[in-house]
């Protein structure tokens, strides 16, 4: 279980994608194949 403390980036995860923010969490699966990409590019 991941919860974003604080800015925002987006997460790839087996062909879905979903933008992050403080205001959510997410789970994440053992062997899951996962991107992420930060507004700032960092």
């Amino acid at each position: 279980m991941v919860l974003v403390r604080r800015g925002r980036f987006r997460r790839w995860a087996d062909g879905g994608d979903a933008d992050l923010d403080p205001t959510v969490g997410y789970l994440g699966a053992p062997g899951e194949e996962e991107r992420f990409a930060h507004p700032a590019g960092r």
